[in-house]
């Protein structure tokens, strides 16, 4: 199968994108009436492959943050996350499931091929101190989007890169996988271009050598630093941490 197939079989189609469109819709719909009746949640962020156009075709998760204030306590955070999953689920005629990361989050099977993964975070800006493990993902999508708009090419290339991953069962940062996430599919390619290119650097990781990847908004950079014990071949140092 050379390269034009596998970017007709990674890209999503009218029909696809339709239904995605739909689907998301009936869960705004559905948040914007529950979100409102806590005064704790300052609002929610759809992140993921489908907030940044960078879905293979087939994908069928959406991800979710509920902000939280920061007046919150993590209790109420957690309380609260999972209580407004439990009446999303109802709402969306799905059933939810209790998925324990950082702290407990609701994984939402809906009752077509789609599920939702609702994570509740705090509400946090590039340069403040997180308070819980995902607090900086909805700045992710903006990053990636950003990148994306300068240059759209790149969605292509991502989609050619995450099914290149799956394809080997190196797809998800889970514990089961232990592979490259999708945001970290998304952010190579934003450094090195293409998938071409991705996959040929790839064959220069070697030894004991740690690559350092820095990436902002106004400056990428790899670093490779040599250690006697090397126990990650790839450190990403997070775009939206903090701008270097």
């Amino acid at each position: 199968m050379n390269i034009k197939k596998i970017v007709e079989k990674v890209s999503t189609n009218t029909q696809e994108k339709k239904q995605v469109k739909e689907v998301k819709l009936k869960i705004e719909r559905a948040l914007c009436k529950i979100v409102k009746k806590y005064t704790l949640i300052d609002g929610y962020v759809f992140a993921g492959s489908f907030a940044k156009n960078t879905w293979i075709a087939g994908h069928n998760e959406f991800d979710v943050f509920l902000v939280f204030s920061k007046k919150a306590n993590i209790i109420q955070l957690e309380k609260q996350g999972l209580d407004c999953g439990k009446k999303l689920a109802v709402a969306l005629k799905g059933k939810q499931h209790l998925v324990y990361a950082s702290h407990p989050y609701s994984l939402i099977t809906l009752p077509n091929r789609f599920s939702l993964d609702l994570v509740p975070c705090y509400a946090v800006n590039n340069s403040e101190k997180i308070i819980s493990a995902v607090d900086r993902s909805p700045l992710h999508v903006d990053f990636v989007k950003k990148a994306i708009h300068k240059n759209p090419q790149i969605v292509v290339e991502i989609r050619l890169l995450k099914q290149f991953l799956k394809r080997f069962d190196l797809y998800g940062a889970d514990d089961v996988v232990q592979g490259f996430s999708g945001y970290l599919a998304e952010l190579l390619i934003i450094y090195y271009k293409t998938f071409e290119k991705t996959i040929k650097n790839f064959a220069k990781w070697r030894g004991k050598n740690i690559y350092v990847l820095v990436l902002t908004s106004k400056k990428n950079r790899l670093h490779k630093k040599s250690t006697l014990v090397a126990r990650h071949l790839l450190l990403l140092i997070q775009p939206t941490k903090t701008e270097m």
